[in-house]
């Protein structure tokens, strides 16, 4: 939970022993100039998308919703602005912990949500895909992984893709495509419940449980069936 400023003197450190990061921009903005908040969103966002971390924003989305049905054209415009900024996941604290309108007020950020990422993925230049992973001390099997998942969100953008299938025992595959971003949704088999609950954080991935059998064509044909 990056909510002080030593945490954002440290963040490449933390974001790197990290499984996930939370921007809790309203702790957060008492502990930096407030127009400070929107910089440091941005930039927490690409460095948890380089190192190939979750990143989560929280506080004040909808807070005009814990009173009243409508959100202001500010705060629509707010949630925006995290999504153009591909964060993996947004939070509604108040709106939904003690408001009058918690189901509305998911709803209107499932809304703004999904019609920013469909503009998104409608314009002319995709997402820029990150550099790969700086640290060459990384096994040859995670460098191959990283230009395997590199190459299918490319191809994907360029195709027009429908959609693209992951199948991962850990999750480190599906985490390495979604970290570039495509403009396809990302389906990942997985066997494990812990890990397809994890990777429900992700951008963009939609986790789907099944048997892994001992040939990959029989799993492959377990996924379209189900």
């Amino acid at each position: 939970k990056i909510e002080s400023q030593p945490a954002l003197e440290n963040i490449h450190e933390i974001v790197r022993a990290a499984d996930a990061i939370m921007i809790a921009r309203g702790d957060l903005g008492t502990a930096i100039p407030f127009h400070q908040v929107p910089v440091w969103q941005e930039r927490i966002a690409n460095i948890c998308r380089e190192l190939g971390k979750p990143c989560l924003v929280s506080t004040h989305f909808l807070e005009s919703m814990t009173m009243y049905p409508t959100p202001t054209r500010a705060e629509v415009t707010d949630i925006s602005e995290a999504v153009s900024q591909r964060a993996d996941a947004l939070i509604l604290t108040s709106e939904t912990a003690s408001g009058k309108y918690p189901f509305k007020s998911l709803a209107i950020m499932h809304a703004v949500a999904k019609r920013m990422e469909e503009h998104l993925n409608t314009k002319n230049t995709p997402c820029a895909l990150p550099p790969l992973h700086p640290d060459r001390k990384a096994s040859n099997v995670t460098y191959l992984a990283e230009n395997i998942a590199s190459a299918a969100a490319i191809l994907a953008n360029q195709r027009k893709a429908k959609a693209i299938l992951v199948f991962t025992q850990k999750g480190l595959m599906a985490n390495l495509v979604s970290r570039c971003r495509p403009a396809a949704p990302i389906f990942a088999f997985t066997a494990a419940p812990a890990i397809r609950n994890k990777l429900s954080l992700l951008y963009g991935v939609r986790p789907f449980k099944i048997r892994f059998l001992d040939k990959p064509e029989d799993t492959v044909q377990i996924a379209f069936e189900d």
